[in-house]
């Protein structure tokens, strides 16, 4: 969208890479539809891994590659039994333990679903609202990921706001959400550009720059301009309950 000439680069090899990177993705799939850090771990999952393991073939098929839509759906399915009655999403499947940033995470990614599952992204959006960005910011036990938070609740914020934009109030809500999450993370930003490490990732990786940070502060200012591959798409219909 910046260049003003071609750039000079194989979109061939490209797609390669990404049909391949995807067909590893689907080969460490767990029994249960999820995934865990590490390849080869087809006994363990986690809700935060499988939300980005999940978004991953998502983008490919937008662009037209051809993926596994049964490991898409499986990845969906392990999400969606992972939230709670409050509308927050566990760490591990039945764990019962509460995600912050990895409920923004499974908002976002279950907003891709083909087939809109209008009970759980309502329950898990009440919940971003009522959690608040300032909240989201705040120093939490025993995980702590503000920008990974910020970033996922942005994009699912933007998602919905998409979905129902003949819904004043969800236009209202998911526009100030990310306003306020914006006005958290230019607070944040140091004056050589960049963005401090926070929470886990200042306290356990004590060798780690601030490119993490910084990364995924750009990326979430990018998320209201849909500059991202994710966006390359067609949203799905609304159920009928969602309409009424």
């Amino acid at each position: 969208m910046l260049c003003k000439v071609k750039p000079d680069i194989d979109v061939k090899k490209i797609r390669a890479v990404v049909m391949q990177s995807n067909k590893q993705i689907a080969k460490n799939q767990s029994a249960s539809g999820g995934w865990w850090y590490t390849p080869g771990e087809l006994t363990r999952d986690e809700g935060a891994t499988t939300a980005c393991a999940v978004q991953a073939p998502v983008s490919a098929e937008n662009f037209g590659l051809e993926i596994d839509d049964k490991v898409i759906d499986k990845g969906f399915e392990y999400l969606k039994k992972s939230q709670n009655k409050d509308g927050s999403f566990n760490y591990i499947l039945g764990d019962g333990q509460s995600m912050k940033g990895g409920t923004a995470a499974a908002v976002a990614t279950l907003g891709l679903m083909k087939k809109f599952d209008f009970a759980v992204m309502i329950n898990g959006y009440k919940y971003l609202l009522d959690f608040t960005p300032a909240r989201m910011s705040a120093p939490h036990v025993p995980w702590y990921f503000p920008y990974y938070g910020h970033y996922y609740g942005t994009m699912g914020m933007r998602l919905l706001g998409q979905e129902y934009q003949d819904d004043k109030s969800f236009r209202t809500n998911t526009a100030r959400y990310i306003a306020e999450t914006q006005k958290e993370l230019l607070a944040w930003q140091d004056k050589d550009g960049g963005w401090p490490n926070k929470g886990w990732i200042k306290d356990q990786e004590k060798g780690e720059t601030n490119a993490y940070s910084t990364a995924f502060a750009t990326m979430t200012l990018f998320v209201p301009a849909g500059r991202i591959s994710i966006y390359n798409r067609t949203p799905p219909k609304l159920p009928k309950e969602a309409k009424e």
